[in-house]
């Protein structure tokens, strides 16, 4: 179960920064005319803040279970990272300042590098 969980979340993570990659995939390769991967990133777009909140709670699960208690570990600080990515999303929504939503990309993006710490720690 503790595997099924990782992999969920693996895949939740990398769904969360799908719709940034195919927009800038679009945009430098295809030069904004790909309407399929506009179509895409839009669909996921709207379902992002629900995994991000799913996201948390199975990692939390995840790492629950696999260590049978709280401590620090690169999964507990790649939840933590997750964490604060939805605090500052969150934030951007309601306060709309550019700067909230690099600084959300740029967490999207060493969660993603924590993430490939955690799984080459772990196995």
């Amino acid at each position: 179960m503790v595997t099924i969980l990782g992999l969920i979340n693996a895949s939740l993570l990398i769904l969360l920064l799908s719709p940034f990659l195919l927009r800038r995939i679009n945009k430098l390769i295809f030069h904004n005319k790909n309407k399929a991967l506009k179509k895409i990133a839009a669909i996921l777009s709207k379902m992002h803040m629900y995994f991000a909140y799913i996201l948390l709670a199975t990692a939390f699960t995840h790492g629950y279970m696999a260590l049978g208690t709280i401590r620090l570990h690169s999964g507990y600080f790649l939840w933590l990272l997750v964490l604060i990515q939805v605090v500052v999303g969150n934030m951007f929504r309601k306060m709309k300042k550019p700067y909230m939503m690099k600084v959300h990309r740029a967490l999207g993006i060493s969660s993603l590098v924590l993430l490939i710490f955690h799984l080459l720690q772990v196995n």
